[in-house]
């Protein structure tokens, strides 16, 4: 997992298909994540599966839980890496995650 500054994916999670997101910071540093997204690149495939509502705050030392659609990683050859990225509203990478899907 990578990060910059103190907003980081925490978790990815492929079998129960969720992405938990956490802001790190301490005292008055609340995140406006509004026009954030969250994308996944699956066989080199790039794909936007979750875009932050207007006015969404993730409050220090607080996380989210973001569920996307399992048919993302079913289209995935297991020898690829997948990754996720998080995109800020300037389209600056935040945070990324890279594993490798194990078949069932």
């Amino acid at each position: 997992m990578f990060s910059i500054d103190s907003i980081a994916i925490i978790k990815v999670n492929s079998i129960d298909h969720y992405i938990d997101i956490e802001n790190g910071s301490w005292g008055e540093n609340d995140q406006n994540m509004t026009g954030w997204t969250l994308r996944r690149d699956v066989n080199k495939n790039s794909k936007i599966i979750y875009k932050f509502p207007d006015h969404f705050i993730l409050k220090c030392q607080a996380h989210v839980r973001i569920s996307f659609d399992e048919d993302i990683d079913q289209s995935c050859d297991t020898s690829s890496p997948v990754i996720t990225y998080l995109i800020n509203a300037n389209g600056e990478e935040k945070a990324s995650a890279i594993q490798t899907l194990q078949s069932l």
